[in-house]
């Protein structure tokens, strides 16, 4: 029932601008402050839900890495890798849209995948560990969706879902991990689907930054 959610926003966002265009003459002064105040409440929420006030991505050297759409059959799981990174100060930005019943997912390495499915549930899990179990998202959308990590520290990761937060904590990495190995994985339930995505953002510090002494 959330869904619909974003229409409505969008629909408040364009009357409560309409409300701001009547002039004040047209209503008693006491009605007016209350309209003016109902449609502020609405701009405000609308540009909440648009974003505006999400963090930035860290980094600031972005690379686009795009991926192929992929066709996988039923009950199939496919993975394509995108890059490596050393394990420092990142952002990665990954949005797709399943076309029929299914998942898909960004890995962080081999053991670590942030995992949304095409009912509307996310999950977070470390190998067959669920750190996060699927569960409903009210952020979600029908079509595209993003999936957005934040590499706080060697193991700290904040996460977010269409901007929305959804999870921060420690991550198990091994010591002697030296990089994160991105992926994206689709997998069908009981239909083929396709996969399509586009490209993977990746935010980095910026070199002269980070050899520069603290």
């Amino acid at each position: 029932f959330v869904r619909p959610l974003g229409s409505v926003w969008r629909t408040g966002f364009v009357i409560a601008g309409i409300m701001l265009l009547i002039p004040s003459q047209a209503f008693d002064q006491a009605i007016y402050v209350e309209i003016t105040g109902i449609a502020l409440a609405a701009i405000l929420i609308g540009m909440i839900a648009a974003g505006c006030f999400d963090p930035a991505p860290l980094g600031r050297i972005r690379v686009e890495i795009s991926l192929p759409e992929l066709t996988i059959p039923s009950h199939s799981q496919t993975t394509t890798p995108i890059t490596t990174t050393k394990i420092t100060t990142s952002t990665i930005q990954a949005a797709a849209r399943i076309e029929g019943s299914g998942a898909w997912a960004l890995h962080l390495n081999q053991q670590t995948r942030i995992e949304i499915d095409s009912a509307g549930y996310a999950g977070l899990y470390l190998g067959e560990d669920a750190l996060v179990p699927l569960v409903p998202f009210p952020h979600l959308r029908p079509d595209w969706n993003t999936i957005r990590a934040d590499i706080l520290e060697r193991q700290l990761v904040a996460i977010r879902l269409n901007g929305e937060f959804f999870w921060q904590g420690s991550l198990p990495f091994e010591e002697e991990e030296e990089e994160l190995q991105f992926a994206l994985s689709g997998r069908s339930f009981d239909q083929p689907i396709r996969l399509v995505s586009r490209p993977v953002l990746l935010f980095l510090p910026d070199p002269q930054q980070a050899e520069s002494p603290t």
